[in-house]
């Protein structure tokens, strides 16, 4: 089964906040497959524009930090993750069913998972981050479990 990701564009965001830094973001999507052929994929534009909006919001609330958001119109899912520090395949998963999808949600989790690696809301701090990279990492060693 194919899951061959598309790189539909990169856009640089240059640091316009206390805390941020220039980044370069892909916009990326993985269209479903079947029997190893892809698939039309009718949420893929709401998928994309969603993600895109978590992104936005993560950004402002939480400049410098360095977020991944995949969002699933299909599954009825949302997932958010700090790469660097949960490796490619962890994700905080939010249930699109149970619950709505807000600036504040999104907020509260971001904020939720930045305390759980020790990382202090709001802006991108180095020192914390890579105390938190050296202890957690799962990019580096992908056996570390989420911290507690």
């Amino acid at each position: 089964m194919s899951q061959d990701t598309v790189t539909l564009r990169e856009q640089v965001i240059l640091k316009d906040a206390p805390g941020a830094h220039d980044l370069i973001v892909r916009h990326q999507y993985t269209p479903p497959t079947a029997d190893g052929k892809p698939e039309d994929d009718p949420f893929a534009r709401m998928d994309m524009a969603n993600a895109k909006w978590m992104f936005d919001v993560l950004l402002k609330e939480y400049p410098g930090h360095l977020w991944r958001t995949v969002y699933d119109g299909r599954n009825k899912m949302a997932y958010l993750s700090i790469p660097i520090l949960m490796g490619i395949n962890k994700y905080w998963a939010i249930n699109l069913v149970t619950d709505y999808l807000d600036d504040k949600l999104l907020i509260r989790c971001a904020g939720d998972l930045l305390q759980r690696y020790g990382l202090r809301p709001r802006r991108f701090e180095l020192d914390p981050f890579l105390d938190a990279r050296e202890k957690h990492s799962a990019l580096v060693v992908p056996t570390r479990e989420f911290p507690d």
